[in-house]
C-alpha cells in the first residue's frame, strides 16, 4: 500500500499519528495521552478531510487589497475626527456591524471567525471614542483575518476617502 496511518509513541511517550506516502512522512499530530485520542484524530482527518478547504497563506493579496494598504501606509491621518461627522461615523459604525454579522454567517472556522469577530468589536469600540484613533481602527480592520470577509473592503474604502 503506497499510503497508510501510523500510530507509534513519542520521546515524552505519547501517541502520535502519523499520516506515511511512498515511505515518506508527509505529516503527524500532536502528541496524546491515549491510543484513543490518537485513533480518533485518524478518524476526524478521515471523516472532515475530504471536504476540508485549502487555505494557501502564501497568497500575495489581490491587487486592490495591495492598493487599499498602500493607500493605509500613506493616509495622513491627522484631521479625520473633524472631517468625519456624526452621520459619517453612523455609517461606519453600521458597516462595522454587518461586516460583524457576515462574518459570524461565513463558513470559515472557529478560530478565523473568532480572531476576526473580535477584531471588528475592537474596532467598533475604538469608534466610540471621543477622540477616535483612525489608525488603530484600520489596522484592526486590515488584519488578514478580517480583511477576507468582502464587506471589510468597502468600510476601509468609506475611512479611507475620508482620510484622503
Amino acid at each position: 500500500m503506497a499510503h497508510r496511518f501510523e500510530i507509534r509513541k513519542n520521546k515524552r511517550g505519547e501517541f502520535v499519528a502519523y499520516f506515511i506516502y511512498n515511505s515518506e512522512t508527509i505529516w503527524w499530530t500532536e502528541g496524546y495521552k491515549s491510543k484513543a485520542s490518537a485513533k480518533n484524530a485518524i478518524q476526524s482527518i478521515l471523516g472532515n478531510g475530504v471536504n476540508a478547504e485549502i487555505s494557501d497563506q502564501t497568497v500575495s493579496p489581490e491587487p486592490e487589497l495591495a492598493e487599499i494598504q498602500r493607500k493605509i501606509d500613506s493616509t495622513d491621518w491627522t484631521g479625520l475626527g473633524k472631517a468625519i461627522g456624526p452621520s459619517d461615523q453612523k455609517r461606519i459604525r453600521k458597516r462595522s456591524k454587518a461586516l460583524l454579522q457576515a462574518i459570524i454567517q461565513s463558513d470559515a472556522d472557529i478560530q478565523t471567525k473568532t480572531d476576526a469577530c473580535k477584531r471588528v468589536e475592537a474596532a467598533v469600540v475604538l469608534l466610540g471614542a471621543p477622540n477616535v484613533p483612525w489608525r488603530e481602527v484600520v489596522s484592526l480592520l486590515n488584519h488578514p483575518a478580517v480583511t477576507a470577509f468582502l464587506a471589510t473592503l468597502n468600510l476601509l474604502q468609506l475611512i479611507i476617502g475620508f482620510a484622503s
